[in-house]
């Protein structure tokens, strides 16, 4: 996975800085400054407001600024920036040589590249992300990103009995995971053999309600078809949803196991033209029971907590209006990977209902252990119905490759916990995620 991008590095000098409060536009993780000046606090930030002087003096000996405006009227502001601001109430805010400028229509959509002077103009209402640091009681704040207007949030999903219309170019692309858990209720029903399921137990949203695989089978009554290909793996359990062998046994795994007790069914959607089109990559008879053993020997459920920190925010692409290749670390709870790095590269976009996400995914042990998983992840962060930060995380995830004690071991799972966001009404994806694998993993 791509590492961390260039970080802004601010001089020992900083400390000595006696300006009034300012705020400075950083990169999302910088590095800290040498010396003494180590010691400064830094934390991410997000105000919207009113531009009020469009050029301040940049503070003397500290490297990387290039200009700053000062914002008034701030309706709101996030990352606790407040005893920033000076007796009328403003904030003065540094930008360097690579703040992002983004000029906006009249709604706050199809945000384009811009130039300063004409998205930090007196008068504009701009809303600013970035970086601030506390050095000896005073505050200095630099913004990475600046948007005029202010984006919008992201339209609500359309109601569930709606086809939901693909909206980006994933949908057409057959990347789009999905995991449900259901019946068979009808079979050979195409010319590919595929099979029709209804009846759903999980339609693979965890906590999220009324994801697209879900809004998806309600616009077709309940019930979506599946297609296998040449590249579809059966698995059989004899016990309940607990070890799993493969099978080449097609009529026992669909449509006696289907029908009778319900499977597992794990894949990748994509649009057609007319409608969705789902296919097959894993399918397991019956689904997987909730009442099984951790890891065993003979494969069957295993889970994994970790936490992650977003190190870079990535590249914003303002056709797709997305955040592309955005890099995260942290590290695993205990188990087969317990204290070892968990890594992440994640796009994101806002869609409706929240934001949508997919990239690859590592967990490992610490060395000297081998052990490692790693695969493809896709899913949707959803806002709470109140106004919060944290917001429920929901993703299905591929197992790619596997080395150490899982290695040659296959399988498919999920991805479940929240997302911390700057503000309920963040631009930017999420800064932390913590969240648990649930893979259903079997040798061979």
């Amino acid at each position: 996975m791509r590492g961390v991008g260039p970080r802004v590095m601010v001089r020992r000098a900083l400390l000595i800085v006696t300006a009034t409060l300012t705020l400075v536009a950083v990169g999302l993780v910088p590095d800290a400054p040498a010396g003494a000046a180590s010691t400064a606090q830094t934390n991410p930030y997000q105000v919207i407001g009113d531009v009020v002087q469009d050029a301040v003096n940049v503070p003397p000996n500290v490297d990387g600024l290039t200009g700053g405006f000062v914002v008034g009227n701030v309706t709101a502001s996030y990352g606790n920036v407040n005893p920033a601001k000076d007796s009328n109430g403003n904030l003065t805010i540094y930008t360097k040589s690579d703040t992002k400028y983004y000029k906006c229509d009249a709604n706050g959509q199809n945000c384009r590249p811009s130039t300063a002077p004409i998205v930090v103009a007196n008068g504009n209402r701009v809303q600013v992300a970035g970086r601030y640091y506390i050095t000896n009681g005073q505050y200095t704040l630099v913004a990475n990103y600046i948007w005029s207007p202010p984006k919008a949030p992201a339209p609500p999903p359309p109601p569930p009995a709606v086809n939901p219309a693909p909206a980006s170019p994933r949908d057409y692309l057959n990347q789009n995971l999905f995991g449900v858990q259901a019946k068979v209720v009808g079979t050979k029903v195409d010319a590919l053999g595929g099979f029709q399921l209804g009846n759903f137990t999980d339609y693979g949203c965890g906590t999220t309600p009324n994801c697209k695989v879900q809004r998806v089978a309600a616009a077709h009554h309940d019930r979506i078809n599946v297609d296998p290909t040449n590249a579809t793996t059966y698995w059989l359990s004899t016990d309940g949803g607990c070890n799993y062998r493969k099978t080449s046994d097609y009529y026992t795994v669909i449509y006696r196991v289907g029908v009778q007790q319900g499977l597992m069914v794990t894949g990748r959607y994509t649009w057609g033209g007319l409608d969705w089109v789902f296919t097959a990559t894993n399918i397991f008879g019956p689904a997987r029971s909730t009442t099984c053993g951790p890891n065993p020997s003979n494969g069957g459920p295993l889970t994994l907590t970790s936490a992650l920190d977003r190190t870079d925010p990535g590249a914003y692409n303002p056709v797709a209006d997305s955040w592309e290749n955005s890099q995260w670390r942290g590290e695993n709870g205990p188990g087969d990977f317990g204290g070892g790095p968990a890594e992440m590269e994640l796009s994101w976009q806002q869609v409706p209902g929240g934001w949508e996400f997919w990239g690859t995914y590592k967990v490992s042990a610490l060395p000297p252990q081998m052990t490692s998983i790693a695969g493809e992840i896709h899913g949707m962060a959803t806002a709470p119905a109140f106004a919060d930060v944290q917001w429920t995380i929901n993703a299905q995830v591929t197992i790619d490759q596997t080395a150490g004690k899982w290695a040659g071991w296959s399988g498919s799972g999920s991805y479940s916990g929240t997302a911390t966001f700057l503000s309920p009404s963040d631009p930017m994806p999420p800064f932390h995620q913590s969240g648990t694998f649930n893979w259903t993993i079997s040798p061979g």
